[in-house]
């Protein structure tokens, strides 16, 4: 982005405002003021006001460029990833996702017509087929934010995987030749990045078995979020899936894959990540990454895992699991710490899934309580990563906690008695509407049982933040 700055208007001035709207965050953090907050200091209005200023500027200069006709495939790549980056980072999630959208068919529409014209070779298939024109890293930014996307539930967010990307990551001969070996991180993150695209598309396209209670019931009071965003079809977090021969079958491959993957990140992420506590170098951007790449596949091993999961109460098998991805996450948060200026902002755009899409995995699917309240904590001490708020997922905890807790049972473990949440107890979410300017939200929750004639039942929460 630096470099096109220098021949690209356009780059220079989205840039420019990307800044501008960073230092506006750091000032309302600063005042002890949320970012995205209807209220702001002085001077943080003032960054606000430039950066927005600034972005017109640029979407203009964008707009001329295509309209001339002057505009190439990575001009109009680098400028939907600068106006997604902005939208996200000023909380416009739909006006975000619908670029990332146009950006994505527009690669694809490339992709395609790049390697018609001329054939690519194999060890090639899985980036960029002509990278001295868009580069590798473009299309992994892409790949990146469909990835992000996806976790939030939007349908239409699958067509990356669904069709170029996913017809070549699933052809036999480009996953023979995928480098089995993760001597460094950028060689580690893309084949996690092609597991786990295929591996959440899988997800999404598994049916629903008739009679499940994944439908949320309707709210009378929904409109209230005027605006606000639905994340009610969270395709890959769902508990209720119809096991076929095919389905469990594919689960065995996907979930194999995820499994080596693993076993040949350990060593890197071991050297990486394993810190002395009192020393100096114990943060790192490939400490950091490390750490953020383990904590994703740990979560997409449990969420592919998790297919063939018929009972809540069958999540507790995962609780090493869980608490492996508490740990991690807390040695993150504490390597952020470490590494960033006292009192800075620590936010910015977000391309890559972050830390808080993981976490949620924890929060609702973790009954332990010290791990899931763990969690939580984390979550309400971090910042928004991209279209993920963890101030909203840590509500989501909370609420979930506070309905399940309710109807603890008291157990003889052999070692005494121990409160654990019956099956009966257990809740899934089924409908979460929010607001990011107004930072409120309606969620909603189902329990399989207790209702009339042993029906389910549902609940639901208005939360602030």
């Amino acid at each position: 982005m630096p470099q096109s700055s220098h021949q690209e208007p356009f780059v220079r001035h989205s840039i420019i405002a990307i800044g501008a709207l960073l230092k506006s965050h750091e000032a309302s953090y600063l005042a002890g003021v949320r970012p995205r907050s209807a209220v702001i200091p002085y001077v943080a209005k003032l960054h606000r006001s430039f950066a927005i200023s600034k972005y017109d500027t640029a979407v203009k200069s964008m707009r001329k460029a295509m309209c001339v006709g002057t505009s190439s495939p990575r001009q109009t790549l680098l400028g939907c990833i600068l106006v997604v980056c902005f939208e996200m980072l000023i909380g416009n999630s739909y006006l975000a996702i619908k670029h990332a959208h146009s950006g994505t068919s527009i690669l694809q529409q490339w992709r395609t017509q790049t390697q018609t014209q001329t054939p690519i070779q194999r060890q090639r298939q899985l980036h960029s087929p002509a990278p001295l024109i868009v580069e590798d890293e473009i299309v992994e930014a892409f790949r990146s934010l469909s990835i992000q996307i996806i976790t939030l539930g939007n349908d239409s967010s699958a067509t990356y995987a669904t069709t170029y990307d996913n017809k070549i990551m699933n052809h036999p001969s480009v996953t023979r030749t995928v480098p089995l070996t993760c001597n460094d991180l950028r060689e580690a993150q893309d084949y996690l990045n092609h597991i786990v695209c295929r591996i959440y598309h899988f997800i999404t396209t598994i049916p629903i078995p008739s009679g499940s209670i994944a439908p949320p019931k309707k709210i009378d009071c929904e409109p209230f979020i005027e605006g606000g965003s639905v994340i009610t079809d969270m395709a890959i977090y769902r508990t209720a899936f119809e096991i076929t021969e095919n389905v469990r079958a594919q689960q065995a491959q996907f979930a194999t894959e995820i499994a080596n993957w693993m076993r040949l990140f350990k060593p890197l992420s071991e050297s990486l990540c394993n810190k002395k506590e009192d020393s100096e170098t114990g943060f790192s951007c490939a400490s950091h990454v490390a750490a953020m790449m383990q904590m994703q596949a740990i979560a997409t091993t449990i969420l592919i895992e998790g297919v063939l999961v018929t009972n809540e109460i069958e999540y507790d098998r995962f609780n090493p699991q869980f608490r492996e991805l508490v740990d991690l996450a807390a040695l993150i948060v504490k390597l952020r710490q470490q590494g960033k200026k006292s009192n800075s902002w620590v936010g910015g755009p977000w391309i890559d899934i972050g830390l808080t899409p993981q976490l949620f995995v924890v929060v609702t699917r973790c009954r332990d309580p010290i791990i899931r309240r763990t969690a939580i904590n984390l979550l309400e001490g971090w910042y928004i990563e991209g279209f993920w708020d963890p101030a909203l997922i840590a509500q989501i905890g909370l609420f979930l906690m506070e309905v399940e807790e309710e109807g603890l049972d008291d157990v003889d473990s052999g070692r005494g008695k121990k409160c654990i949440i019956p099956e009966r107890a257990r809740a899934v979410i089924s409908w979460v509407s929010e607001d990011s300017q107004k930072r409120n939200a309606l969620i909603q929750c189902v329990l399989k049982s207790g209702g009339v004639d042993g029906g389910p039942v549902w609940r639901e929460k208005y939360v602030e933040w």
